[in-house]
């Protein structure tokens, strides 16, 4: 196991160091610049600005000044979102906010899915299985911003039950968190009743069940603990993606978590906020991935991640 985490760590630190630099010189590529759109009297100005930042330089020796600064936790500047304000203090700031948000939605949509799962595979074939196949199938073609948007017209803008914008009460947590959920819960259950329907259809299932022990005990004390493994799989890139915040969800109800951030760095064009965001997004996922792993070994000591290091031990 220590042999794999080491490892995994290595492969970590390489991904997020290709996904930096594949970032940094696509964003560089594009036409165009962070001040061309800029209300400013002349020409000279721009170049000023450039100046100031280094991106009068060539991108190699940018790149290469960047990761030079990244190695010592510096990601600069904002260039217009937060003018002249570290991206690691706006980073440090957004994030809590999606990480909240993101929390509950995740709670949620793995409780309801992994239940919804197991109800739909023990009750396979009835009408209820068919209900929930329906309203899941539903909710994976459903774009989640589409989603939202629909809650929010709906339960916002015509029936006034809930505030629009915010997180300044309870209430406004209900609607993005339930939107951004909504498809993890769907996929979820799906997975969920695809493994439980594989389990239950097993053999040492069969014998669990002549030998006349209870059917909650067959399900969760037997079923469950194998169905699982493939949601905790999902669950790694789910949370991350999750628990970095919904972009979509957060752009509608004005959420001012680091899924806005990173929709307001484009569109601006904010180079450090975009490599700050990007990074941090990668290596969160990368994180959250490796951990999940981790889980699923102890969950089933079957399961030996240290075969790719061909048992060094």
């Amino acid at each position: 196991m220590a042999i794999y985490i080491v490892k995994r760590i290595f492969q970590a630190i390489i991904i997020i160091l290709f996904v930096t630099c594949i970032t940094f010189v696509l964003m560089n590529l594009i036409p165009g610049g962070p001040f061309l759109s800029e209300k400013v009297p002349n020409a000279e100005v721009i170049k000023n600005l450039e100046l100031k930042y280094g991106l009068d330089k060539p991108v190699i020796v940018q790149l290469k000044n960047y990761l030079t600064d990244l190695s010592h936790g510096d990601m600069g500047v904002s260039y217009k979102i937060q003018k002249n304000r570290k991206v690691t203090d706006i980073i440090s700031e957004t994030f809590p906010i999606s990480l909240r948000v993101g929390m509950i939605a995740l709670i949620w949509s793995t409780l309801a899915g992994i239940s919804l799962g197991c109800v739909s595979a023990y009750y396979k074939g009835s009408r209820t299985d068919r209900i929930v196949n329906f309203l899941t199938s539903l909710g994976t073609a459903v774009p989640s911003f589409v989603f939202a948007t629909v809650l929010l017209i709906v339960f916002c803008v015509k029936i006034k039950l809930f505030p629009s914008i915010g997180l300044y009460s309870v209430g406004s947590y209900i609607l993005p968190c339930f939107a951004l959920g909504f498809f993890p819960m769907c996929y979820i259950t799906r997975l969920e009743r695809a493994s439980m329907a594989d389990e239950l259809s097993k053999d040492y299932i069969k014998t669990a069940k002549a030998k006349g022990l209870e059917e909650n005990k067959i399900i969760f004390k037997h079923a469950l603990k194998n169905a699982i493994i493939p949601v905790l799989s999902y669950l790694g890139p789910l949370a991350a993606g999750i628990l970095t915040g919904g972009i979509a969800v957060e752009s509608i109800f004005n959420i001012p978590g680091l899924g806005k951030y990173f929709i307001l760095s484009i569109t601006s064009r904010d180079y450090p906020l975009i490599m700050g965001t990007t990074i941090f997004f990668a290596a969160f996922i990368v994180a959250m991935t490796l951990i999940i792993d981790i889980v699923c070994a102890i969950i089933d000591p079957r399961i030996n991640f240290a075969e790719g290091s061909k048992k060094a031990a």
